[in-house]
């Protein structure tokens, strides 16, 4: 039997685990649940979560951010981030609030634009190429 453990508030998921179904309770820490599964094959932290709102919590798979943006000159302007998407350039970072989110650069060229969605969304960076025309 197999389990998944997670943050019983956010739903993150900490581990998955494979053991005899007595012993799930023991891998459980304060603050955590588990739902036992006979299948684990294709879950895990980066590609779901648990939906906490029900009354059933249930494993679900993250939505892909939509990564839509436009490139004028220097800058990169986002208009489809969901609030609390965090945007990070190098050490530099900052969160959306839902609204448009503009990136500008201060020297041409190619760079990468990490994104850290919402738990319900997946992770992932935007390569672009802004150039001062």
């Amino acid at each position: 039997m197999s389990g998944i453990i997670f943050d019983s508030t956010s739903g993150e998921i900490a581990r998955i685990i494979t053991c005899d179904i007595s012993s799930n309770a023991m891998q459980v820490q304060p603050g955590e649940d588990i739902i036992a599964t006979e299948q684990t094959t294709g879950i895990d932290d980066s590609s779901h979560y648990v939906d906490v709102s029900g009354a059933e919590f249930v494993a679900v798979e993250k939505t892909l951010l939509d990564i839509t943006h436009v490139i004028s000159g220097l800058s990169v302007s986002f208009s489809t981030l969901p609030s609390g998407t965090e945007v990070k350039v190098g050490f530099l970072s900052g969160f959306s609030d839902g609204s448009d989110f503009e990136v500008v650069f201060d020297v041409p060229g190619s760079h990468v634009i990490k994104l850290y969605g919402p738990l319900a969304y997946t992770n992932t960076s935007v390569e672009v190429n802004v150039d001062s025309t």
